[in-house]
């Protein structure tokens, strides 16, 4: 027997590849589509739905580094107080002049406090700079990647992702093919279900939805992520074009939901289009 492996975590770490997949103009497509599928219309909603909160899910570890500077960049520039540097020590001038009697009344001496104050920021403008850095989403993301949490996060959020979002137009062709053949129990571990499919909606729908390499390389890499743990088999160096293989074990990055999500676009607009369902 194989003696099994230490587990590995391996995530992308750029901050850049976490945003969402759903394309708006996608989403437009399948929507106009729907308007000739009314069968079916109800099961499209779903799936965009379930898309769209997977695409935020996929998004989501970036949001927190992009939302610490849009944050610091506000509190500087939009927000009703003026946080800079110059407005604080403006700040502190004004209320030194109203505890203190003699300044307020002293105009060379607050001009000549006025003065240095603006000398001293000029000194501290590097600083400044080096604050903005520390603050800025790639530098929050470096700080991020690097605890273990996080880490750990990632890598299960990506799996998951990758799980829901073929979970999801399995969910859509299974309950469509149970409309267009009448069969309310069809499931897709039916060995009937290629069958059922290639009868109710034609063998170019079966080979393209279903029984194509593209979503079946998909559906394995699902079924490797849920039944093995994320264990590769000998037989997956096919795999690699759709997903990251490192020590015996798959790894899910962002471009690889991509890539799933662009294989099962096709099959959807064309299975809305089947006068099946009109």
């Amino acid at each position: 027997m194989e003696e099994e492996k230490d587990k590995s975590y391996v995530v992308d770490p750029r901050l850049e590849a976490y945003t969402g997949f759903l394309e708006d103009d996608f989403c437009e497509q399948a929507f106009k589509a729907a308007d000739n599928a009314k069968k079916i219309t109800h099961l499209m909603l779903h799936l965009m739905a379930d898309w769209r909160s997977i695409s935020y899910a996929v998004a989501f570890p970036a949001i927190g580094p992009s939302s610490v500077e849009s944050f610091h960049v506000g509190m500087l520039s939009a927000g009703p107080h003026d946080y800079s540097l110059l407005g604080f020590l403006q700040f502190l001038l004004h209320r030194l002049r109203d505890r203190i009697p003699t300044l307020a009344s002293d105009q060379i001496l607050q001009e000549k406090l006025g003065s240095e104050i603006r000398s001293l920021i000029e000194e501290m403008s590097s600083l400044q700079h080096e604050r903005d850095n520390i603050v800025s989403a790639r530098s929050v993301w470096k700080e991020f990647i690097n605890q273990h949490p996080m880490y750990m996060g990632i890598h299960g959020i990506m799996r998951l992702s990758y799980i829901g979002i073929f979970g999801a137009y399995e969910e859509f062709l299974v309950r469509s093919s149970r409309v267009a053949s009448g069969q309310v129990d069809l499931r897709s571990s039916d060995r009937s279900f290629s069958t059922a499919l290639r009868q109710s909606l034609g063998q170019d729908i079966c080979n393209l939805c279903w029984a194509s390499s593209e979503i079946s390389n998909v559906r394995t890499i699902r079924n490797r992520l849920i039944h093995a743990g994320g264990k590769a088999q000998s037989s997956d160096s096919a795999l690699t074009p759709l997903i990251h293989i490192q020590d015996g074990y798959t790894h899910v990055f962002p471009s690889h939901i991509v890539k799933a999500y662009s294989i099962m676009k096709a099959p959807i607009l064309t299975l809305l289009a089947h006068e099946a369902f009109a």
